[in-house]
This record gives C-alpha cells, sequence and structure tokens, in this order.
C-alpha cells in the first residue's frame, strides 16, 4: 500500500508534534518535586521524630536481607543475621505501634515475612546454634573423614613433607615465581 505525499506529510507533522508533547511532558514532570514533598515530609518527621528514618532503613534493610535468604542455598544463610534483624525490626514495630502509626502495618507485614523465613531455613543453616544430634552427626562425619584420608595416604608424612620442601626449593631455583633463576627446558 502507498501512501500519497500530502498524507505522509500529514503524518510527519503529527508524530512531530506528539513526541513534542510527550518531551515537554517527561520535562515538566521531573521539575516537579518528587513525592513526598517537602510539606509532606515535614509532617511526617514532625509526627514522628527521628524514628521515621530508622523505621525505614529497617524496612529497607530487611527487604534486601529477604531476597538474599531467598537467593542463597538453605545451609549458607545467615540465621544470627536474620536473628538480630529480626529484634530490631521488633523494637521499630513496638514503637510504631505505640505511636499508632500508618507504618505499624508495614513493619508487621515485614516482621512477618522475616519470621517465617527464620521458621522455614534456622533447622538447617550452618550459622544455627549447635544441637546435640548435630554435634554428634557432626563428629561422627569428622572421624569418617580422618579414616578416609588416612586409608588414602600413599607415602608416609615426613616423606611428603620432604618432597613438599624439595619442590619448594626446586621453584624458587627455577624462577617460577619470578626470582632470577636458571630455568631449564
Amino acid at each position: 500500500l502507498l501512501v500519497g505525499s500530502r498524507q505522509s506529510l500529514f503524518l510527519i507533522y503529527a508524530n512531530s508534534l506528539g513526541l513534542f508533547v510527550m518531551v515537554a511532558i517527561v520535562f515538566a514532570s521531573s521539575a516537579l518535586e518528587s513525592w513526598p514533598a517537602s510539606l509532606t515530609l515535614q509532617r511526617l518527621l514532625e509526627s514522628h521524630g527521628v524514628e521515621l528514618w530508622e523505621w525505614v532503613a529497617a524496612v529497607r534493610e530487611t527487604r534486601i536481607l529477604v531476597l538474599e535468604c531467598r537467593l542463597a542455598p538453605a545451609m549458607q544463610v545467615p540465621i544470627h543475621v536474620v536473628e538480630e534483624r529480626l529484634s530490631i525490626l521488633r523494637d521499630c514495630w513496638v514503637q510504631a505501634k505505640t505511636r499508632d502509626s500508618l507504618f505499624e502495618g508495614i513493619l508487621n507485614e515485614c516482621l512477618q515475612e522475616l519470621a517465617e523465613l527464620h521458621e522455614t531455613l534456622a533447622g538447617g543453616s550452618m550459622y544455627s546454634p549447635p544441637d546435640a544430634e548435630r554435634l554428634r552427626i557432626m563428629q561422627e562425619g569428622a572421624g569418617r573423614l580422618r579414616g578416609w584420608y588416612d586409608s588414602k595416604i600413599l607415602m608416609a608424612p615426613r616423606k611428603r613433607r620432604i618432597l613438599n620442601k624439595l619442590l619448594a626449593v626446586r621453584f624458587l631455583s627455577s624462577g617460577a615465581l619470578g626470582g632470577e633463576g636458571t630455568r631449564r627446558g
């Protein structure tokens, strides 16, 4: 389909006008103050004080921690950090609840999410406090590993140490570590 020359000129003018209007809207909206406006921010600070920043920081850090914990394997989740964050978040939630703040709901939601995460991952984390069963399993595993290592030894420990020292002398004398030595091919 071919478009006539008048129609194509009209389309070019209409699209140019639309582009100009969009650019004007973007510049006008960027000139306006972003939320929260200074008046709203002043009212929030008057009603909550410095604690407001603590609550916002607690929510932000909790969300980041939850994301990191969900991405990490269950064994590597730092459960002690989760427990510290739980106590900090609980303190912020109690402060917000006593002030009857709107942030109480947000803090409660984050607290519930973090408590659920702690409940599901506490048993499998290597940072969780040891219990008797876990210690017994770890000691049995250590004994088995020691036995496996001893059974796989191909030479006496003294001979291995001497050979390692000879290998180190060879590296140092050949200049493999950047020293000034003679190199043999």
